[in-house]
């Protein structure tokens, strides 16, 4: 399994998406963020992956922000060192915008489109060959997009709701 969280990751959903995947008995569960480092950083998350009760598999931390069309084409070239096919690509990576709708900076639209959406498109894109590689019409690869509710207008939020 591929996983991207800020890839699954190193916290929220996508950590739970990887300690999902060990306890049912991947081999193999790769995750990525932009930091290796720190407590949102992928080396914790490994660290707490790899300590999880009657796992036979192992988690492997991979640094990369998956909003950069090249850092994913690093990401593509260093899961390589560990297998040669992907079976599940989790896209979970996201990011939003907590200012008002008003005012947001062009920037920030930017920002949350290359992850949310190129990003997404790109994991896809580059990682297709290692996960026909490892597909059958009976038992083929799987791509789970995560996506987020927070793109949705909640009134009680005040003038943070974007």
């Amino acid at each position: 399994m591929i996983s991207a969280d800020p890839f699954p990751g190193s916290r929220g959903l996508g950590l739970h998406a990887a300690t999902a995947f060990l306890l049912q008995g991947a081999k193999l569960v790769i995750v990525t963020a932009r930091k290796a480092g720190g407590e949102q950083g992928i080396d914790q998350a490994v660290k707490r992956l790899n300590a999880l009760s009657g796992i036979k598999g192992r988690a492997v931390g991979i640094a990369a922000d998956v909003g950069k069309r090249e850092e994913v084409a690093k990401l593509v070239e260093a899961v390589k060192q560990y297998t040669d096919h992907v079976d599940i690509l989790v896209a979970n990576a996201g990011a939003t915008w907590g200012g008002p709708f008003e005012t947001t900076p062009d920037w920030s639209s930017a920002k949350i489109l290359d992850l949310n959406v190129r990003g997404i498109f790109n994991m896809v894109q580059l990682f297709q060959p290692m996960l026909e590689k490892g597909a059958t019409h009976t038992d083929p690869s799987r791509i789970i997009i995560v996506s987020s509710t927070a793109a949705r207008t909640v009134p009680h939020v005040g003038e943070n709701g974007s």
